[in-house]
Parts: C-alpha cells; sequence; structure tokens
C-alpha cells in the first residue's frame, strides 16, 4: 500500500484545505464548475460512505456501476471511500482480476476525469 499523505502541507494547500470526499460528495466541485460525470462519481462515491448495512441492503442496485478517475496520470478503478474522507484506488481496471480490494488511498481533490468505464 502507498503512503502517501492524505492531506497537503500548509506549503502545498492553494487557498483552501483539502475536500473530504463528504463534502465533495454533498458540493461537488462547486456550484459555478461543471465537470463532466462528477454527479455519477458522486452518487457512486456515496453509495461507499454509508454504513455497512445499508451497503449491504443496496448493493443488488450497484452491481455494474464502477466508477475511474485519473490520479498522477494514470487511469484507476475507484474502488471505495472512507467515512474518514479518503478515496480508494486499485490500478487493475477489471474488478474481477484484482488481488487486493485497493491499492492507494488518496484524498478525492487528488482525482480528476470521473468516467463510469
Amino acid at each position: 500500500m502507498n503512503d502517501k499523505k492524505l492531506t497537503k502541507s500548509i506549503d502545498e494547500v492553494e487557498d483552501k484545505e483539502p475536500t473530504d470526499v463528504h463534502a465533495f460528495i454533498a458540493y461537488g466541485s462547486g456550484f459555478d464548475k461543471q465537470v463532466p460525470n462528477e454527479k455519477y462519481a458522486r452518487w457512486v462515491l456515496n453509495h461507499y460512505t454509508l454504513s455497512a448495512m445499508c451497503k449491504l441492503d443496496f448493493n443488488e442496485f450497484m452491481e455494474g456501476n464502477l466508477l475511474f478517475g485519473m490520479y498522477e496520470g494514470k487511469k484507476y478503478r475507484i474502488t471505495g471511500a472512507s467515512r474518514l474522507g479518503d478515496v480508494w484506488l486499485h490500478s487493475e481496471l477489471d474488478p474481477a482480476k484484482a488481488k487486493a480490494f485497493y491499492e492507494k488511498r488518496v484524498c478525492v481533490d487528488d482525482i480528476s476525469d470521473w468516467t463510469k468505464s
């Protein structure tokens, strides 16, 4: 697992603190920005942050709803998000071939180009 810090240092912050996943789900990139596929990304991430019981109840509706994004110039499959605010990534794009649930945990601000496939 990569030990990349989930928050930026004071020197790295650009006029604001990093967005945690809950703020991203609630507000997206902001009212003045239209980011392609962001609504879909927010919907899937919302499912990932639900309680275990809700996730189990809703899994049948989530099957096949995969989420992908770019991180550090590489496409990753988004496999989850924690209630602590980080997003989980896996480099294996086919879930059937993945040997682990995630390889990296990163800040939602560091992901771009959300896609369904």
